[in-house]
């Protein structure tokens, strides 16, 4: 956040430098040209007031733009261009070396145009994208040398010395080119462009205290003293005023000094040289140094610079929100009848002042919907009963009409800046906020309004993470003489809850909104958001006090506000069907914007519910209340899952649609959605080029459901699957993979298989043959021996294919 600050502005003639360098100035003035910019959607405009058509170049320097004015001899004011622009297209814009050249450095991938209107002023384009093919604007423009540049930096700096008296020491008369001040360059090359050792400090004969006359010609000269302090003060003062002019803090006004006479050419068609006042020359002008604050800027007399927000937006002054001066501490009555009087005159034609002046009269009480309903009676269109409106709108715990110029003016360093944080909706992280200018407004407000506005604006600069700014608020409204315990209380509750204080503060929000109290309704709202937004069920207290104002209210902006909240506290508490009911009560025909988000607020809390049969009763009794809110992919499916979980295969398909089907969620539930029934082929087809473990496991379940096992157990193990992929290289006759890995039930089959003589139940294989040299193995004598050795083989054999069948048909049911 951008905090106030007071920037010392300093505006200066060519007079103000001849003073502080001790020199005679008699430069040549170039035609000062204003600068103009504005920010459009898709490109930036800026504008060169030339004023008369005149020939102009446009053209690439390098990765930036040149524009180049001819004919004239011009020099730029560009001291307002990004006062009113960002730097996202415009980057740098820098007055060149060469009079009547500007330089545009490009900050994104843009490109410029122009263009001149009716008026011969010059008009650049710096929009978003590519430049057309064959734009004459891309072309390399190199910046010529004119030849008044070249004439003066030929032109030595003239020196002149005057013999030493006996009263006097010696003076040195000096003229120097101050050209490059009001270009904007550095002037700490003076130094080396032949400046007399006089001015460095290297001339050490003392003067007296007296002062030369203004000798010579017309023009003014001021000689200099050689004190060797007063050369050092000259040469730090050259230096930083250099500095200065480049950062734009100082400018020259080539005008008329005040208290000079000036005589001006009349003739249209007079030169610029000409057209310039004349001084006279015996007559003493006054300094010429003009010192400028930010808040004198933002008085009235700064018109000709008024302030603007950080995107361009001009600030409304602080007179358009004046409240503590719109009424006085007479009864309320007494001051509505005498504005009431003159609003109707002459013909029974009302008085826009009058109105004007009674709806102020209401926003300084705090009745904001009386305002807006005396401004409506009367049809006040003008902009102050715009902002008027939007006042009152605020006061009544509103937000700025749609289309309002007032929320864009948070960073304004007028009182225009708390109001528009009041407007919004609510402060997203990142905005521009003056919170200096904020904070001044608030404290200037009468105690009454500060204890209304107070908790709310609070409660904002915690959104964004600003707790000192909270604190500042809350200590305005503790500054008040009057009882400020509830106001006092909320604030404390939000600095409380944002710290991590959750229960007691909750509870205290709680009382306060209990106590029927003035600002009861504030802390109920507080109170429900605050346990809504941590997940907490709402008390049955607060429900029955929410459902109560909703009703009471309805006609006012919080009564919509309190339905809202009492909706979603019936779900908090699991009370579904009477959320439901309450709804179904509430909505329009069809539900405005703020109906459809209560609704679909309601649906995502019941998605949550632990209770499968409490979400499937209360889901399919109000879906239509779901699909007339028009919910989005996300909320859609987040519900579709829950669906599909239990089977309800034809509403997944519902509600995975349009952006939701094109998801890999939404491609996934319904493949789902697809082996529920049994269809192969479309689940195969929903996860092509999916490749994350959920979705190979969907796939191997339906390559196993087409026959295809050995691409199934190919998928199970891009899944991680080994058991899972062991059992489908079972079932695919792969009785090597399947020993590699089987699951565990197959497992202790094999190897009781293998304890019985069959071969190996290792990675070498599974033969189904027993083994030749059994018998000898055995190494028992005479063939009655063999002979029940061979019985008590087969048996083992035979109970091992038992295991494994047991093993295998449990496996494929799983």
């Amino acid at each position: 956040m951008r905090m106030g600050a007071s920037v010392m502005v300093i505006r200066t003639t060519i007079t103000l430098i001849a003073i502080l360098t001790g020199a005679g100035v008699s430069p040549s003035f170039a035609e000062m040209i204003r600068v103009r910019s504005g920010e459009h959607t898709g490109f930036t405009r800026i504008v060169v007031d030339v004023g008369a058509p005149s020939g102009w170049e446009l053209g690439r320097d390098g990765s930036g733009y040149i524009l180049r004015v001819s004919g004239l001899d011009v020099t730029f004011d560009a001291t307002d261009v990004f006062r009113r622009i960002t730097r996202t297209r415009l980057a740098t814009l820098a007055l060149d070396a060469t009079p009547g050249v500007l330089r545009f450095g490009i900050g994104c991938a843009c490109h410029a145009t122009a263009s001149a209107d009716g008026n011969g002023n010059i008009i650049v384009d710096i929009a978003d994208g590519p430049p057309a093919a064959g734009s004459p604007f891309e072309s390399q423009l190199t910046p010529t040398v004119s030849p008044r540049q070249d004439k003066k930096a030929a032109e030595p700096i003239r020196t002149r010395s005057y013999p030493a008296t006996r009263d006097r020491a010696q003076d040195v008369e000096k003229t120097i080119d101050l050209a490059p001040l009001w270009r904007g360059d550095n002037l700490s090359g003076l130094a080396s462009r032949g400046v007399p050792d006089q001015v460095h400090g290297k001339h050490r004969q003392m003067p007296d205290t007296g002062r030369t006359d203004v000798g010579g010609s017309g023009d003014a000269k001021l000689h200099m003293y050689t004190d060797p302090s007063v050369a050092e003060a000259q040469e730090r003062l050259l230096l930083q005023l250099s500095r200065a002019a480049a950062q734009g803090l100082v400018e020259v006004a080539p005008t008329e000094p005040r208290g000079a006479s000036a005589h001006v050419a009349s003739d249209d068609t007079a030169s610029a040289a000409d057209r310039r006042p004349k001084v006279d020359a015996h007559e003493t002008p006054e300094p010429a140094l003009h010192v400028e604050t930010s808040f004198d800027r933002d008085m009235p007399s700064a018109a000709a610079h008024p302030p603007v927000s950080a995107t361009g937006a001009a600030c409304l002054p602080d007179a358009n929100f004046d409240l503590a001066g719109w009424g006085d501490d007479r009864p309320a009555a007494a001051q509505i009848a005498e504005r009431r009087r003159p609003l109707v005159g002459e013909f029974d034609h009302p008085s826009t002042e009058a109105v004007l002046s009674l709806a102020r009269l209401y926003l300084h009480l705090g009745f904001g919907a009386e305002a807006g309903a005396v401004l409506s009676a009367f049809a006040v269109e003008t902009s102050d009963g715009s902002t008027l409106r939007d006042i009152g709108a605020v006061l009544d715990g509103g937000v700025a009409e749609a289309g309002s110029a007032l929320p864009a003016l948070t960073s304004c360093d007028t009182s225009a800046a708390l109001w528009a944080v009041l407007a919004l909706p609510q402060l997203l992280p990142g905005t521009d906020i003056d919170e200096a200018a904020v904070l001044r407004a608030f404290s200037a407000l009468p105690v009454h309004l500060r204890r209304l506005l107070g908790p709310g604006l609070s409660d904002r600069f915690l959104s964004v993470g600003s707790e000192q700014a909270a604190r500042a608020v809350r200590d305005a409204v503790a500054r008040s003489p009057q009882n400020t315990t509830e106001s006092l209380g909320i604030i404390d509750a939000q600095l409380g809850l944002a710290l991590g204080d959750a229960g007691a503060q909750l509870e205290k929000l709680e009382d306060l909104a209990l106590s029927n109290g003035s600002l009861s309704t504030d802390a109920l709202i507080l109170a429900i958001k605050s346990r809504l937004a941590r997940g907490l069920a709402v008390p049955t207290g607060l429900i029955e006090s929410a459902e109560a104002l909703a009703f009471e209210l309805q006609d006012a902006e919080s009564g919509e506000v309190l339905q809202h909240l009492h909706i979603l506290a019936r779900g908090s508490a699991n009370d579904f069907d009477g959320s439901f009911d309450a709804y179904r009560r509430w909505i329009s025909d069809p539900p405005n914007h703020f109906q459809r988000d209560t609704a679909l607020k309601l649906f995502a809390m019941l998605a949550g519910h632990d209770s499968e049969p409490d979400f499937l009763a209360a889901y399919f009794a109000n879906r239509s209340e779901l699909y007339a809110a028009d919910p989005d992919a996300s909320l859609r499916l987040t519900l579709a899952e829950r669906l599909a979980a239990s089977g309800f295969t034809e509403e997944v398909r519902k509600l995975v649609t349009v952006d939701a089907a094109r998801s890999e969620q939404g491609r996934r539930l319904l493949a789902r959605a697809a082996t529920v029934e049994f269809d192969a082929a479309a689940a195969i087809d929903k996860l092509a080029g999916l490749r994350d473990t959920a979705s190979e496991t969907l796939r191997a379940e339906a390559l196993a459901m087409a026959g295809d096992h050995a691409a199934a157990a190919r998928a199970y193990v891009s899944a991680g699957d080994a058991e899972a992929a062991g059992r489908e290289l079972w079932r695919a006759g792969d009785f090597s993979g399947a020993a590699a890995n089987p699951p565990e039930p197959l497992r202790a089959a094999l190897n009781a298989l293998h304890a019985a003589g069959f071969g190996s139940a290792g990675a070498a294989g599974l033969s189904a043959e027993p083994v030749s040299d059994s018998v000898q193995e055995l190494a028992l004598p005479g063939p009655l021996a063999r002979g029940k050795a061979l019985v008590e083989q087969s048996r083992a054999a035979r109970s091992a294919i038992e295991s494994m069948i047991a093993a295998t048909s449990d496996a494929g049911s799983r």
